[in-house]
């Protein structure tokens, strides 16, 4: 019952940030409607082109909202293929998805070896660590040396992994809102606000589960998530300082 009242509350959250977020390029294009007719009106022809063009970028932000929306909704509905992966493998994958913003922000990243062996489905592990590598990059901040640490840590039948940045930081009071739909810490920053709900939910369907710590504004942020370790290997790992029992 417990479990249901949860998810239930899940649910009303979801739809009415749905409905909420969704008007915004609604009422975007509405208003440039009205534009356009007086624009047509008058012959302006730059304007009108103007107007066409956020048009445009209205229907472009509702579609990247409505397939953020149906990928998450798949989630925890389709069958996983999950096996033996080397997170290893799955990291330096992930970087290489993400070496665009990392570059671009002159980002050091260091990879903390040796990273274990975990069952999971490669695919969606994939889309966590590519989000949680792509969401540090992005909310850098004004860092003049930024830094992004990557690792894990045995933690009794399971494993600790984190993603650890010296960007922006978060206050305690976001720290639960930053998973939320279409939450965003810095309103310029890219993206629909969806990737960190995504990387969550696809965890919690692993069984494990994900959270963030950080010591405030400007004190940087870790992203810790827990996984199963299929072959009960030990192995010698630095300790995530700051990680949750």
């Amino acid at each position: 019952i417990a479990r249901l009242e949860a998810q239930n509350a899940e649910l009303e959250r979801f739809v009415y940030t749905v409905s909420h977020d969704l008007k915004t390029p609604l009422i975007t294009m509405q208003g440039f409607l009205g534009a356009l007719r007086e624009d047509l009106s008058i012959r302006d022809q730059q304007s009108v082109e103007d107007d066409i063009a956020r048009m445009e970028g209205a229907t472009e932000t509702m579609s990247g909202l409505l397939r953020d929306l149906l990928e998450l909704s798949r989630i925890g509905r389709l069958a996983y293929s999950t096996r033996d992966v080397s997170l290893e493998e799955l990291v330096q994958k992930a970087l290489e998805l993400t070496a665009g913003p990392i570059a671009q922000r002159n980002v050091h990243v260091d990879v903390l070896l040796p990273l274990p062996t975990v069952s999971v489905d490669p695919h969606r592990m994939l889309e966590v660590l590519q989000n949680l590598i792509d969401n540090a990059a992005k909310y850098m901040g004004r860092q003049a040396e930024p830094r992004i640490e990557i690792g894990a840590e045995q933690r009794g039948d399971g494993w600790v992994c984190f993603v650890r940045d010296n960007g922006m930081g978060i206050e305690p009071r976001y720290k639960e809102k930053v998973f939320g739909l279409f939450e965003q810490l810095d309103p310029r920053a890219e993206g629909s606000g969806v990737g960190l709900a995504l990387a969550k939910r696809i965890v919690e369907v692993h069984g494990g589960r994900l959270w963030v710590e950080s010591a405030g504004l400007g004190q940087g942020s870790t992203f810790f998530f827990t996984l199963q370790n299929p072959s009960n290997e030990v192995a010698t790992h630095r300790t995530p300082q700051g990680s949750e029992p």
